[in-house]
């Protein structure tokens, strides 16, 4: 196993340490170490199955991070810019969804998402919805209609709370609160 340093204590598994989300994590610390990686030493190096490095790889080639060279073995592509790190948080967001485990901590904080340049200058809208609800965002197209709609539902109708979050301010208003005063 040429190239991986990373140790891991001896401590009991549990099931938390096998997630999906965990395993993701161990295998992104890699991309540090070293441009390519050989599935095998990985596997072996985390100790988890193959098949779940699989997995990961795939998710990983589906949104253009890594590509295979060989059987075996991937390579990180170089080009780290806004829109990779942007999908790459979408996978991540996506894996804390479904891990039970880390529901009670999946947040996202409004100056991390100003960071971004491909926020620079643009108002966000937040939606906030009930835990298990899932909010549907639909956007008219405004050479179609001649404005600017957007429309955000729950299968169920559900309650659900907009904030408004412009790119000079480090707070967000509740769109009910402009709503009413302006």
């Amino acid at each position: 196993m040429l190239g991986y340093y990373i140790v891991y204590s001896d401590h009991v598994t549990t099931r938390m340490d096998n997630s999906l989300l965990v395993t993701t994590k161990k295998f992104l610390e890699l991309k540090n170490l070293n441009e390519s990686v050989n599935l095998n030493d990985a596997a072996e190096t985390l100790n988890v199955p193959k098949r779940r490095l699989y997995d990961i790889t795939n998710v990983l080639e589906g949104i253009d991070l890594v590509e295979k060279i060989g059987k075996n073995s991937i390579r990180w592509k170089t080009n780290d810019g806004d829109g990779r790190l942007l999908e790459a948080l979408q996978f991540e967001f996506k894996l804390v969804r479904e891990d039970p485990t880390y529901k009670p901590y999946g947040y996202l904080q409004l100056q991390d998402l100003q960071s971004l340049d491909i926020f620079s200058n643009q108002t966000l809208i937040a939606v906030k919805s009930f835990p298990e609800v899932q909010p549907f965002i639909e956007v008219a197209d405004p050479s179609k209609t001649g404005k600017f709609q957007i429309k955000v539902r729950t299968d169920n109708y559900s309650p659900l709370r907009a904030f408004l979050c412009p790119s000079y301010a480090r707070t967000h208003s509740s769109i009910e609160e402009i709503l009413s005063t302006g």
